[in-house]
């Protein structure tokens, strides 16, 4: 018999961490948490379902557990559990994964109800289905190594609740990890072809890795019960993880070494005499953006907190999410509740700023808003629960305009009438956008007292 009930762990981290409040972390309730899981898991099915002769049946199945009878053929029901079980969710602040938990639940009642449809005489297997949505569905990191200890321990006992017999418990370290989701110290986007080239000088053939074979890697590492095993993975991932930083520091001073040459060049004496003016020009051009880069690295290698464990390298930890040329394709879904009433400042806001751009520095989940950019999917998506003075603030007049060039708004659900968290002094907005745009908007709203016109003053906007 399980002792303590996942949810619980929740409010103890809540209450026993006392500093929590002063990062801008709060406990989100049970009720917001379903509330925004389900939603997001009903738009991504719509986003892959467009016709809308699925929408009354995807809020069903989602919202009630009913299997309409559009979705009980064995094709579509089949075509269902498989979005189900493709979807990727991250929440970059997991604190003690409420939302991830939420996540897990949603996924499995939709997959446990269309089963019966899609496979009529087979058997449903709880843990193992509870399992895979572990290890292939979601991804959490948290700044706090205590807040993912917690998090981790709530989804084994998830799985603990369903086994018949006790079996070996998952390893999460990959799935849910530690570390600073607002600091990379490499680009998302940077070119990864020759990272197992370096990591591979000096093996033997069969000890050599391609990228099939590291995503193959960490995904067996979850369940690996044998310790020695474990071991082993774990010494090579980070081998590995190694290669990565050595390849990207590699590219990143071949692209120094590159501009110093071509300024270099433009310097030196020329057959004609005095240069041109168009010449000149270039010359201030690329001393200043010389100027920029050596700065950037010298900031990047003195600033402690790039430091290991520290700054969070998305690629490197989660290789799943990385297509068969090493291009990172993004989550389907980042979901949570960010950080806020906490100010970004000095050294941190400085190395934040320089990856998110020109972001009003007041407000840490800005930062957070942007991250999710960075992270989701071309059509990916995006639920957050945030403070509502992003709405009408005066300094967030032109981050509004931002969230308007950048994201579809499919619902802005405006919460000023009651208080989410007993203990924070604002009040909330419940996001869901998509990264892509068309001119549709919705937005729901408890209360009078706040003016959405300002926000729907551009002519996309309907």
């Amino acid at each position: 018999e399980v002792g303590i009930d996942p949810e619980m762990l929740g409010h103890i981290f809540e209450n026993l961490l006392e500093d929590n409040k002063d990062k801008g972390a709060f406990y989100t309730p049970k009720e917001i948490v379903q509330y925004m899981c389900r939603q997001s898991v009903i738009q991504y099915l719509k986003t892959h379902e467009p016709s809308d002769q699925y929408a009354d049946a995807i809020e069903q199945l989602i919202n009630d557990g009913v299997v309409s009878p559009i979705l009980q053929s064995k094709s579509i029901a089949t075509r269902f559990i498989q979005l189900l079980k493709e979807v990727k969710v991250c929440d970059p602040a997991i604190g003690s994964g409420a939302f991830p938990m939420g996540i897990l639940y949603v996924l499995y009642h939709a997959i446990h109800h269309l089963h019966s449809h899609a496979e009529p005489h087979g058997n449903f297997d709880s843990t193992q289905t509870k399992r895979d949505i572990i290890q292939n569905n979601i991804f959490g990191v948290d700044i706090e190594q205590g807040a993912v200890d917690i998090a981790r321990l709530r989804f084994w006992l998830a799985l603990v609740v369903d086994a018949d017999k006790p079996q070996p418990l998952p390893n999460l370290d990959y799935k849910i990890t530690c570390g600073n989701s607002l600091l990379s110290r490499y680009p998302i986007d940077a070119p990864i072809e020759n990272v197992f080239v370096e990591y591979n000088k000096g093996k033997k053939e069969d000890e050599k890795m391609s990228l099939a074979k590291y995503k193959e890697l960490v995904s067996d590492y979850t369940n690996t019960s044998n310790h020695q095993t474990k071991e082993l993975f774990r010494k090579t991932i980070e081998d590995i993880k190694c290669a990565f930083k050595t390849e990207l520091s590699k590219q990143f001073k071949e692209r120094l070494a590159k501009l110093r040459g071509k300024v270099i060049m433009l310097e030196g004496p020329t057959l004609f005499g005095e240069r041109t003016k168009a010449e000149k020009a270039e010359l201030k051009k690329l001393k200043e953006k010389l100027k920029a880069l050596e700065k950037e690295q010298d900031d990047t290698n003195s600033n402690k907190l790039y430091e290991e464990g520290n700054a969070f390298e998305w690629r490197f930890q989660f290789p799943q999410l990385l297509d068969d040329k090493g291009q990172f394709t993004g989550f389907d879904i980042v979901i949570g509740n960010p950080p806020y009433g906490v100010s970004i400042k000095g050294e941190y806001r400085k190395a934040v700023v320089d990856i998110h751009g020109n972001v009003p520095d007041y407000e840490i989940y800005y930062y957070f808003i942007e991250r999710a950019r960075n992270l989701i999917c071309s059509h990916g998506l995006l639920s957050y629960i945030i403070p509502n003075t992003w709405l009408f603030n005066t300094y967030a007049f032109n981050y509004r305009m931002q969230i308007l060039e950048n994201w579809n708004l499919i619902e802005v659900l405006d919460c000023t009438k009651f208080p989410i968290f007993e203990s924070a002094t604002v009040r909330n907005t419940i996001v869901t956008w998509t990264k892509s745009l068309n001119t549709d908007i919705g937005y729901r709203r408890t209360s009078d007292a706040l003016s959405f016109d300002s926000l729907v003053s551009t002519p996309r906007i309907k």
